[in-house]
């Protein structure tokens, strides 16, 4: 019935108007089709998997869960330009350092619609690489990539991910904890799995990894792999949100959309040039770019103030300063943007866009972004810098002005506010205005 709509769509362009009709030719010119929910998961696994994403056993100094950088009322992220990790004291907007927290040297990326295999990369640098169609398993613990019997009961990218924060000191690990001091990945690993099953509290864990996984809890083998599948499942069951008047529209509802959302999508197709990064059904070709962003960070630490990251994944000079591509749908949630959280509003971002060069250069650290950190956040004023962050921009497109007109800017904005925004969301925006 989808393909069928989208044809009508596509093909029926005698009774459309003239907005509908350029849109229906820029569509099929970039073979944009909706995007499918993600497939069913184990429910027994979903609910373990709800329970580990808000258990501070798995932080090493039991400070910490998932669910702080990755709150389900702010969009899967934290709504901080870099995330504070454990140490430190609040949620969301009102989280601190409070004189322990570590500052994490990249913003939170949200978690919504990963939950698919075609998604083989995960983090700003793509460090974790996972693709079973080619057999291939790359992440940063050559231990956990040499255990095959291990790594192949991984699910997928996604499930793999969720797992590496709990190895890092400035997320979840921490310093001068029983999980800290194992000597190496597996055993740190090893040492949360058995915080969670052992011990006279832990009936309840045991109980939930009894019913997801029967075979291997009666026989005595569960491991991080089961850990990372449920946290997976969890997140691919309860963030996919793909029901968006975008998603209506490509399937044929010309009301989906209404006028400003049209006009900024076609903004998007053509003009804005957006779809050149952000294409195919996710929104985003998954590849990783510079796009020419100011660089800020802490005063003391030259691995935020300097990231370049893919190369620091890959080594390769034609890397630096390149990171992932993000998919788009429900982006007004994830406020700050950019893989440092430079810019709080998405008009921040189109001016970006619009004209790189300037926006580099103007750029100024504002009271907001400073107010969540007691250390000085500063932007990188090396000249050199700088000059190569603008020269390997990936896409010309970027570099020049768009020149963009303020309504065709606003439309944009208004496209990507609501026009890719969750219908399941905006049901229940509308329901809390109601009660307040």
């Amino acid at each position: 019935m989808r393909l069928l709509l989208t044809i009508a769509f596509v093909f029926n362009t005698f009774a459309l108007s003239p907005l509908d009709e350029a849109l229906s030719k820029l569509i099929k010119k970039h073979n944009l089709t909706s995007l499918p929910q993600s497939q069913l998961q184990n429910q027994n696994e979903v609910i373990l998997g709800s329970r580990l994403f808000a258990e501070v056993r798995l932080s090493g100094n039991k400070d910490i869960t998932c669910m702080h950088c990755h709150h389900p009322m702010l969009g899967t992220g934290d709504n901080i330009p870099f995330s504070i990790g454990t140490g430190g004291a609040g949620l969301g907007k009102s989280r601190i350092q409070d004189g322990k927290g570590l500052i994490i040297k990249r913003h939170a990326p949200a978690l919504i619609n990963l939950g698919y295999d075609e998604i083989t990369d995960m983090f700003w640098d793509g460090r974790v690489h996972v693709d079973w169609t080619k057999g291939e398993f790359k992440t940063p613990s050559k231990e956990l990539n040499a255990k095959t019997e291990l790594n192949k009961k991984i699910r997928n990218a996604l499930a793999a991910q969720v797992i590496f924060p709990l190895l890092s000191v400035e997320e979840m690990l921490g310093k001068n904890n029983e999980i800290a001091s194992q000597k190496g990945d597996l055993a740190k690993w090893d040492a949360y799995v058995d915080r969670l099953l052992n011990g006279s509290k832990n009936a309840m864990y045991q109980n939930l990894f009894k019913r997801a996984y029967p075979k291997d809890f009666k026989a005595g083998k569960i491991d991080i792999s089961h850990v990372a599948n449920a946290l997976a499942a969890f997140i691919t069951r309860n963030f996919n949100l793909v029901d968006t008047p975008y998603d209506e529209y490509l399937n044929g509802d010309l009301s989906a959309l209404n006028d400003s959302e049209k006009r900024g999508l076609k903004t998007f197709l053509d003009k804005g040039a957006c779809i050149n990064c952000h294409s195919g059904q996710h929104l985003t070709d998954w590849d990783y770019k510079s796009i020419g962003l100011p660089q800020i960070g802490p005063i003391s630490a030259t691995s935020t103030l300097n990231d370049k990251g893919r190369f620091e994944v890959t080594g390769n000079k034609a890397d630096q300063y390149n990171f992932r591509t993000p998919p788009l749908r429900n982006i007004h949630l994830s406020a700050p943007y950019m893989h440092n959280g430079v810019y709080e509003t998405l008009e921040e971002v189109v001016d970006h866009y619009n004209h790189t060069r300037p926006a580099i250069k103007n750029y100024i650290v504002n009271e907001v972004t400073q107010g969540h950190y007691e250390e000085k956040i500063i932007k990188d004023e090396n000249f050199i810098n700088n000059k190569l962050r603008y020269q390997l921009i990936s896409d010309d497109d970027i570099r020049r002005p768009l020149q963009l007109t303020e309504d065709e800017k606003a439309d944009l904005v208004q496209f990507l506010k609501t026009g890719l925004s969750s219908r399941r969301l905006q049901r229940l925006e509308e329901a809390s205005k109601l009660l307040k």
